[in-house]
């Protein structure tokens, strides 16, 4: 009879397979996403409006965007996702694409180091199962193919944790200390960060707690944190504005919602939140692998109520998914302990436990009833509307630039706004030479040229906003009375209306 493998080949082909079936799942999330291309999600305003900045950044050093607003910067943001993007781009250049790919990175990056806190679990086999259908649900896509900061925050979130797991406590808190750098939602991982790190660096006997290690480190988080300070103060004004209007917006949809707290008093929002507590309670007692995760799971969990739109529902499917992984983890471990003439029907308990998670995952990540999937429903177009025709071709590149480059070199400047506003991404390279785009933030000024994509992977509300903003920069004529630029497959075409002298407006001209 063969002699059993000794336990270490036994552990480290597991770790092996373990990684490679994790590298599988981020490689068919990545294939997944270039086949969708540009249109699911279609070019987002949100894309430009931090885009633009890290433009600046790539091209001048600044987070001046004269895109976005040309009397001044916009600081309704914390500059941390436009700064590392722009350092990037330096490097590398700058597409739209490329700027989503970033996004698609960063998040194979925070999903791979969270798989190495549920590679800790003797469950971690059923955990990746969960992370299967968690990374190819509906908004783990949009999330990775959108240039948003979502993606670098959990990145940054779960990173710090990680270190923090592995002993390097000060990188780990000088880590989660910028996220709120990123996107103001990463405080929340910050205080998560700091309560493990207290836990962390308290358990360990004071000759090796490195105070004067950490305060080099903390020091260098807090000359990052001076500076947006001094940056912040050099254009107060601007920032009292934008932040201001920030707070009235997110009042107003927190009140539109019904508050806070009716919306915790809901299903969606009480259930996730008793099992939270549960499981927290069950993992702390039982030392589970898998309890630092709570470091995580609380700040996604308030995210979850707090934070309104399609773009943060990300935390939301994050939470859904960490609860699946705890569950699984608890029926595991409970199994482990029964009688030894149990010992088989712990793997059909354990697999019973994970189908009926996958099952719960499914749910609420893959239909149109879901929290998670409901406003991203209102935000984009139908997930059936992914296929063919693309939104964008190298035909339409080639015809609109020709256009544009007829705006050049006029003697004056001719300012063009785009429709989706985003799309002037795919053309940013032809500013200068008296051509400039406009997304306008924060101020009113009419472009000369309004170029209108018309697009089959459009929603019936985003054309509804599309016409609407037509309308309201004073233009009455129809889109089919627009030149055509480009048109294809009888449902994607590029209108453009250009602005004759102040005196004739709302003509069209040639």
């Amino acid at each position: 009879m063969e002699a059993e493998r000794p336990a270490w080949r036994r552990r480290t082909w597991n770790g092996t397979a373990y990684r490679l079936a994790l590298l599988t799942l981020l490689l068919s999330y990545l294939v997944h996403l270039r086949a969708l291309g540009l249109q699911f999600p279609v070019p987002w305003p949100d894309e430009g409006s931090f885009l633009w900045p890290a433009i600046a950044v790539q091209e001048g050093n600044t987070l001046f965007a004269p895109e976005l607003n040309p009397d001044r910067p916009v600081m309704w943001m914390p500059p941390g996702y436009m700064v590392v993007q722009g350092l990037i781009f330096k490097t590398t250049g700058f597409s739209l694409e490329w700027a989503r790919e970033l996004s698609a990175l960063y998040m194979c990056a925070a999903v791979a180091m969270l798989a190495a806190f549920l590679a800790e679990s003797p469950a971690r086999w059923l955990h990746l199962g969960l992370l299967a259908v968690f990374l190819h649900s509906p908004i783990l896509l949009l999330a990775g193919n959108t240039a948003r900061m979502e993606p670098l925050v959990l990145m940054v979130a779960t990173g710090s944790l990680l270190l923090i797991r592995y002993d390097h406590a000060w990188p780990g808190l000088a880590l989660a200390l910028l996220a709120p750098l990123i996107h103001p939602n990463g405080a929340y991982f910050a205080l998560g960060a700091a309560a493990y790190f207290a836990i962390r660096i308290l358990r360990k006997p004071a000759a090796e707690r490195r105070w004067v290690w950490g305060l080099l480190w903390l020091s260098g988080v807090a000359i990052l944190w001076i500076t947006y300070g001094a940056y912040v103060l050099h254009n107060w004004n601007d920032f009292v504005s934008d932040m201001a209007f920030q707070l009235r917006w997110k009042r107003f949809m927190d009140g539109a919602t019904g508050g806070t707290w009716v919306r915790a008093l809901r299903g969606e929002n009480a259930l996730p939140a008793l099992l939270t507590a549960l499981l927290a309670i069950h993992a702390a007692y039982l030392g589970s692998a898998l309890t630092p995760l709570f470091a995580f799971i609380v700040p996604v969990r308030v995210l979850a109520l707090t934070a309104l739109g399609w773009s943060y529902d990300v935390y939301t499917a994050l939470e859904y998914f960490l609860i699946c992984c705890l569950g699984v983890d608890a029926v595991w471990t409970a199994c482990t302990r029964l009688p030894a003439r149990f010992v088989r029907e712990r793997h059909v308990l354990a697999a019973c436990a994970a189908t009926l998670a996958l099952a719960v995952l499914s749910h609420h990540l893959l239909t149109s009833d879901s929290p998670v999937t409901r406003s991203t429903t209102v935000a984009i177009a139908n997930i059936d509307d992914r296929s063919a025709p693309a939104y964008f071709e190298p035909a339409d590149a080639e015809a609109v630039r020709a256009y544009l480059g007829s705006l050049r070199n006029q003697g004056t400047e001719v300012i063009v706004q785009f429709s989706p506003l985003s799309d002037a991404l795919l053309f940013w390279d032809l500013e200068g030479s008296g051509l400039r785009f406009s997304q306008p933030t924060f101020y009113a000024h009419p472009a000369d040229v309004y170029i209108v994509h018309q697009s089959r992977h459009l929603s019936e509300r985003h054309r509804k906003m599309i016409e609407d903003g037509i309308a309201f920069q004073g233009i009455s004529l129809p889109f089919d009375q627009w030149q055509v630029i480009r048109s294809r497959d009888e449902t994607e075409r590029w209108l453009v209306y250009r602005r004759a002298p102040a005196t004739a407006q709302g003509q069209p001209r040639d």
